[in-house]
Order: C-alpha cells, then structure tokens, then sequence
C-alpha cells in the first residue's frame, strides 16, 4: 500500500504445514520476510481512504487470522 510517502508492503504467511489441517495465518513485514517465491502479478487498486488502510494492516502484522482456508484466508 502506498499513501503519499508512506509505504506497507506485507504477505500472508502460514504458520504451520499446509497438509495440517491446524495451520493458521498471519501476515508480516514483506521487508522482513521475504516471500519464498517471486512475485506473479501486480495489481493497482485505488483506496479511498489509504492512510486508514495502512494503518489497520499494520494492526494485523503478527496477528493470529485463524485457520488457512483457500475461500477464506487466502492472499
């Protein structure tokens, strides 16, 4: 995300094994932790409001989003 000099690049990470059926997610600091595979796609999306959104994804860095599901936690 980027908001007129500020910038918030980050991934979502499983914190377990895929085949676990236990696995959770989380999202980190991409300048941090890199993502193991190179980037596929970029998509530009305008935000109405990108400050707010910067700041509740910063919210959400380490934070515990529950268990992977491809329809509900995935990127």
């Amino acid at each position: 995300m980027v908001s007129n000099n500020e910038k918030l690049h980050t991934h979502q990470v499983m914190t377990g094994p895929r085949e676990n059926s236990g696995a959770t997610t989380t999202i980190v600091d991409a300048g941090e932790y890199p993502p193991s595979k190179p980037l596929v796609k970029a998509v530009k999306v305008e935000l109405p409001n990108a400050e707010n959104a910067i700041e509740y994804q910063k919210q959400k860095v380490w934070e515990e989003l529950g268990p992977y599901s491809k329809k509900t936690t995935l990127c």
